[in-house]
Parts: structure tokens; sequence; C-alpha cells
């Protein structure tokens, strides 16, 4: 498991959350002076069309919680999905993939998106997902799944000039998927999420 470059993201968005953006994007700049590994890509943050024409996603007006619709008819479910996800930043929500683990036979639906970005000279970039009960349309989840940094830092030579060196990070996570929970590991940290007692299969 590779070394993040910055805290728990988990931690680290709720902490600059309660103090701001001006402390997210003063953390961030700090990250330049940290060694960066490159290892690979995270997801795209682009929407995926396929999956976002099945979805309607409205801001609330706090600017930090969406409600997240799924279209009537667009997939079958037993309950209407309408389920409230979390962001990380101001920006538009981006649906990533919808789909359902094989293991669950439709029961389970993962919700995969865009949830925001910050930074000034380093950027990061988040996503989570959403692991919804489509039988009783019930949110069981809503973690991180991934965030990357990039930016640029400058390194002094010994003739006194300085150089710029880009770099780039992506913390991914593993997901196990079994059969009353699922197991998340993300930036060194492991989650157990417990799925519904019955009805599984």
């Amino acid at each position: 498991m590779t070394v993040s470059i910055l805290y728990p993201i988990e931690k680290f968005a709720k902490f600059t959350r309660s103090l701001g953006w001006s402390a997210m994007f003063l953390t961030l700049a700090l990250t330049q002076t940290a060694h960066a590994e490159t290892v690979a890509h995270c997801p795209s943050t682009v929407a995926n069309a396929d999956a976002a024409q099945h979805w309607s996603i409205v801001l609330d007006e706090n600017e930090w919680m969406y409600r997240a619709s799924l279209v009537t008819g667009s997939i079958q479910s037993a309950s209407p999905l309408d389920i409230w996800i979390e962001s990380d930043g101001p920006v538009d929500i981006a649906v990533l993939d919808w789909h359902f683990p094989p293991i669950y036979n439709g029961r389970i639906g993962v919700l995969h998106y865009f949830s925001g970005a910050a930074g000034t000279h380093a950027m990061a970039e988040f996503t989570r997902i959403a692991v919804i009960d489509t039988l009783t349309g019930e949110l069981i989840a809503n973690p991180m799944y991934s965030t990357s940094v990039s930016g640029a830092r400058y390194i002094e030579q010994d003739d006194g000039t300085t150089i710029e060196e880009n770099y780039y990070y992506c913390d991914l996570a593993e997901i196990e998927w079994l059969s009353d929970r699922f197991l998340m590991t993300f930036d060194d940290e492991q989650a157990v999420y417990m799925l519904p007692e019955s009805g599984l299969y």
C-alpha cells in the first residue's frame, strides 16, 4: 500500500471543512515539499453519459449535500431511490458509474461519483461511492473512494537557480464484497460496512 502525501483523506476533508476552504488551500500548498510517488491513475472525473442519464442530482441549500434521485423507470428497483450524498467541494457532481456487484443479485447498487476538488499550487480531486440498498432505498455508506493530487514544486540547485518539478499522486480504495458486509481499504485504513441482514439473495 502506497503511503499518501496527505493526511487520511476522510479526516482531512472533515477537518478542513470545519475550518473553511482557505485551510484546505493552505494544506494542499504545503504538500509541495513532500515527496510524491507516481502510481496508477485514479478514475476519470468526467461524467459517464450512460450512467449519468439514470440520475438527477441537485445541490441542497447548505452546499455540502446533494439529493440524488434515480430516474423513474431507468433501472428496475423495488423502491424509489432518493438519497443524500456528500460532496467535498463546491462543484457539480459528476456520475462516473452505476453498477450492481454480482454477488448480491441486484439488491445492492453502487453509485460512483466525482465529489469535489480544491487547491491552488497543488490540486486535489476526490471521488466517492454511495452504496445503496435498492430494496429499501436506504443509503448504506458514502465513503471516499479515491483522491488524486497534482502540482509543482520548486527545487533549488547548487548554483542558486531553481527548477520546477511536476508531481502526481493517486490514492485508490480497495473493496472486498462479502455476503453480509464489505471491506474498504483507503489511505492505509480499513473500514467495515454491514449490509442488510436478510434478503440479499
